[in-house]
């Protein structure tokens, strides 16, 4: 996983009154969430390891034919020089863990953010309101990923257009550094939003989600 991500008491209070204010504006339950990453893409590092093997006997294979190799060297040692090289391939990764991601998919990368999205949605009961209008907001700072995952009562009524307009927005908070505002800046959006589809606060409902950041592991 990613290095875990730190907000100060000031930011999580302007994204917990940023749901508040949702809630109190509108029908929907708002629940923020973010992870330092949403795997550890452990088959970067095998990647990384192979791609140093396959440099190394590149580099003895050329050096052999150029006449470069010392004549002394043997089979042993040709063996230490790639392990230290599949090692080197190792502890880059190791040291380094946002390389991995380099070394992976974007297809990878997305399948692997949608997974923990939509855990973090069962595992945070979003789907738990009356009218099924809980939203999801989901960052992944590693990948600089975000999800939007709104429940049946809210996503059939919003064109997944709309969503994509807040969460490339977050993104560019995201890239800048500016997380917290980011993600003030997403909760009010989908406010206007809700309101623009007529979902206009229902007393009756009461708070049924926290209203705070989730910050996961």
């Amino acid at each position: 996983m990613g290095k875990k991500f730190r907000f100060t008491e000031e930011e999580k209070n302007k994204i917990e009154k940023a749901v508040q204010s949702l809630e109190e504006e509108t029908s929907g339950e708002m629940v923020p969430y973010i992870v330092p990453g949403s795997d550890s893409y452990i088959e970067g590092t095998l990647y990384s390891i192979i791609a140093f093997l396959i440099i190394g006997i590149i580099l003895v294979i050329g050096a052999s034919m150029a006449w470069l190799l010392p004549s002394g060297v043997t089979i042993i040692q040709i063996l230490i020089f790639l392990l230290i090289l599949m090692g080197l391939g190792f502890s880059i990764t190791y040291f380094f863990p946002a390389l991995r991601t380099q070394m992976v998919s974007n297809d990878t990368i997305e399948r692997r953010v949608m997974q923990r999205a939509g855990a973090a949605f069962l595992d945070r009961e979003v789907f738990n309101t009356k009218k099924r209008i809980g939203i999801l907001l989901f960052i992944s700072v590693q990948e600089k990923k975000v999800v939007i995952l709104a429940d049946a009562g809210i996503n059939k009524y919003v064109d997944n257009s709309e969503w994509q307009h807040i969460v490339d927005d977050v993104i560019k908070y995201i890239k800048k550094n500016n997380t917290a505002e980011g993600i003030v800046s997403a909760i009010e959006q989908c406010a206007a939003l809700l309101i623009e589809k007529g979902y206009d606060n229902d007393e009756t409902a009461g708070n049924q989600l926290p209203d705070g950041l989730i910050e996961g592991d």
